[in-house]
């Protein structure tokens, strides 16, 4: 077992660490190397990395590092003057994304839970892979780089409101008084999360 996850392990940092030197030779954002790592040795491509369980579990500690390690380049003076532009950029994302992907499902004559969870996919980035690649452009520093990321954390916020709300829309049986239920109930842990984070 352990023979495995050395062998696996070896693949995986030899693959990404390749095809991550190929795309800054391309100038490509590294991330992109990872992801194609991911596509060709996982188990969809050439099945050489198959002990997901550890995989996934290693991959959301880097995550949690990516992340805090980006909170470390981030001063907090700098960024809260930018709260109202970011939400409002937020909200105008979320909205055009949501509203895009919504139509489309109804286009394709999805249901409207199928094109619910459409809508809510398009309508969110990842904060791991833009803030990981404007880390490897040392842009960090620059206010319009620090606008993107704390635009990207309201969008986190945003997830918390959809994993509340996701439950009871595939559910199928949520009435729109349940539906506004659960959805103030996901706007007050939003309200609650958001003056601690104050003092973190």
């Amino acid at each position: 077992m352990r023979i495995e996850f050395i062998s696996e392990m070896s693949i995986l940092l030899g693959a990404s660490l390749g095809l991550i030197f190929l795309m800054k030779y391309l100038r490509l954002p590294t991330a992109t190397g990872v992801l194609i790592a991911g596509m060709v040795i996982g188990p969809y491509g050439l099945g050489l990395v198959k002990n997901l369980p550890v995989i996934n579990a290693l991959a959301e500690l880097g995550v949690i590092l990516l992340l805090f390690l980006i909170g470390l380049e981030l001063n907090p003076r700098e960024v809260g003057p930018l709260g109202a532009k970011a939400a409002l950029l937020a909200a105008l994302e979320i909205s055009v994304s949501f509203a895009l992907g919504f139509a489309v499902g109804v286009a394709l004559a999805w249901s409207l839970v199928d094109s619910f969870v459409l809508a809510s996919i398009l309508s969110i980035s990842s904060t791991a892979i833009v803030g990981k690649t404007i880390l490897d452009e040392f842009k960090l520093k620059l206010t319009e780089s620090q606008l993107i990321v704390s635009t990207l954390i309201i969008e986190d916020l945003f997830v918390i409101f959809l994993l509340v709300l996701m439950p009871v829309v595939l559910a199928g049986a949520g009435s729109p008084t349940q539906l506004l239920l659960v959805a103030l109930k996901a706007a007050a842990l939003i309200s609650i999360i958001l003056p601690l984070s104050n003092f973190l």
